[in-house]
């Protein structure tokens, strides 16, 4: 059996381990979950208890970079709300994640600003002892989660209740040093190669994959490129994220300049993952791409200066490779209703008008989707998890020929029902990155 791109979830709140994936049904239908950092931290005996009882490949996201930017840690004005009497101007989970990081982190937090590169020491001149405190207590922090040893006398609890066959531990699948978004080949990238160096001398017992996190910038010249793949060659592997790309809005000369990093740094050995990505990044497994990070129907792309918090329910259409609004999706498959989806998340609606795949039937399923019992939430995204899992499946068995073949007929057929253009960019891009000539 042909094997496709991996896929790991992004636990972006706790409640996804208590109601979506602690169901059977769905563990076949993807790799691994990623659990960013603050929610770990925040939530440690949520996630210490699920991680206890699930086999599945997991790993924990730093989350380190969002202390260059103020606005992802500080409460906005509205937020100003202290319950327990905590600090009404750090969110709790952020203030407790650099609790369990330590300093500089904490200094930061309790002064109520973001990391500044003299947090390290003096520019060019880095003091050595902090640096390496600070990569040490990260990977501590993400190790603690394999073995109930190292947990709180709440998780202990927890552990207590559990089976000793279930107690064995789970350690992460990778080790993610703490990272910062750089742009250009700045100090921040200077630092952050710096900490993943560190933390393979510090880590030998598990794979150490650092993040390389990058502007658009970037990655558009060939001499940029070229650099990465010189400074992280000889790592296992990595996890890529270039701020603000979303697979579904960029050209096909940014996508392409993402391709073509991604077929160097696996021509040079590492293991490749997009720590943000879609289908396009599922695509790209045709190049060499490992697998790909994804929260469930959304956070698919991570804008780093953008406040972060809930977004408005999408249902994901298959045939489109796109999240639809409610509004969108009625339009749409009201238009198409032959193509509504009957599977067995779509099929807690209840209620609607018309037969199976009539006009009446569509616009009725939109309506009734978001009063359904169960919840338009848990709905969606079990859809998207189904749906999601059927897509790598069909990657695996396809030839890049097909994929692209596959692309172009989708725009032709849906071009006027919907704005697709993303399509014809991924197959141009494809295209563009397996052609031997254009390889870079």
């Amino acid at each position: 059996m042909a094997t496709g791109p991996l896929m790991y979830y992004r636990v972006g709140i706790a409640r996804e381990l208590t109601r979506l994936f602690s169901s059977p049904n769905i563990d076949s239908m993807y790799e691994g979950l990623a659990i960013s950092g603050h929610i770990a931290a925040y939530h440690k005996a949520i996630v210490t208890e699920f991680l206890s009882m699930n086999s599945k490949p997991y790993f924990i996201d730093p989350y380190t970079y969002a202390f260059q930017f103020a606005n992802r840690f500080m409460r906005l004005p509205s937020e100003d709300e202290t319950p327990n009497g905590e600090d009404p101007g750090v969110r709790q989970s952020i203030a407790k994640l650099a609790e369990c990081y330590g300093k500089p982190l904490s200094v930061c937090v309790s002064e109520r600003r973001q990391i500044l590169l003299t947090d390290f020491g003096k520019i060019g001149f880095w003091d050595e002892s902090v640096i390496r405190e600070f990569v040490v207590n990260v990977i501590k922090f993400q190790k603690s989660y394999a073995s109930y040893q190292q947990a709180s006398l709440d998780d202990l609890l927890q552990w207590a209740e559990i089976s000793a066959t279930q107690r064995k531990g789970n350690p992460p699948a990778y080790i993610l040093p703490p990272y910062f978004l750089c742009d250009g080949f700045d100090d921040w990238y200077d630092l952050s190669l710096k900490m993943a160096k560190i933390a393979t001398e510090v880590e030998t017992s598990r794979p150490v994959f650092p993040v390389i996190a990058l502007e658009e910038s970037v990655i558009m010249n060939e001499d940029g490129r070229r650099r990465i793949v010189k400074d992280y060659r000889g790592f296992k592997g990595c996890f890529l994220w270039v701020n603000g790309l979303n697979e579904s809005e960029k050209g096909t000369n940014v996508l392409t300049a993402y391709g073509h990093l991604v077929k160097s740094l696996v021509a040079a050995g590492l293991r490749v993952f997009s720590l943000y990505g879609g289908m396009f990044s599922a695509y790209m497994s045709k190049v060499g791409m490992a697998g790909f990070v994804s929260g469930v129907c959304y956070n698919d792309y991570k804008v780093a200066q953008a406040r972060s918090g809930g977004g408005k329910i999408r249902y994901y259409s298959a045939e489109l490779s796109a999240k639809l609004s409610i509004p969108e999706a009625q339009t749409f498959y009201t238009e198409y209703p032959r193509r509504i989806c009957n599977c067995q998340y779509c099929r807690n609606v209840r209620g609607m008008k018309g037969k199976f795949g009539t006009k009446q039937f569509a616009r009725s399923f939109f309506l009734l989707l978001m009063k359904a019992d169960d919840g338009p939430d848990l709905i969606v995204r079990g859809h998207f998890i189904l749906k999601r899992s059927q897509e790598m499946a069909y990657v695996a068995e396809s030839s890049v020929e097909t994929i692209i073949n596959d692309c172009n007929t989708i725009v032709q057929k849906y071009a006027k029902a919907a704005d697709i253009g993303h399509l014809s960019n991924w197959a141009t891009a494809l295209r563009e990155l397996t052609n031997k000539a254009n390889s870079k």
